[in-house]
């Protein structure tokens, strides 16, 4: 009885994990094609230049568009940013644009 409830609690957490998985690999493809993302109900505007992150149930899904100034000019952040709260990882599609002074 022990072993099957087991089997049981480890089926339900490797479902979840992929469940969320899913979700935040949607919502990335969704911010790389220009489109909103589905499964996130918390938008917060960063004043960094344009920054916009989407907060889903166990990640945060960015597009990024910031601006730091450097000594050969401006850098340009742009692009979308997946990262998952507890695991640490995730992924970045951002590039970055340099303009001259």
């Amino acid at each position: 009885m022990r072993r099957k409830a087991i089997k049981w609690i480890l089926l339900g957490l490797f479902a979840a994990v992929s469940i969320v998985w899913l979700m935040a690999d949607h919502d990335y493809m969704a911010l790389a094609a220009g489109r909103k993302p589905s499964f996130t109900p918390l938008v917060s505007h960063l004043g960094d230049g344009g920054t916009v992150e989407y907060y889903g149930f166990g990640y945060t899904v960015s597009l990024m568009h910031s601006e730091m100034m450097s000594p050969t000019g401006t850098i340009y952040q742009v692009g979308p940013r997946l990262s998952y709260w507890l695991l640490g990882v995730g992924r970045d599609g951002t590039r970055i644009k340099h303009e001259q002074e």
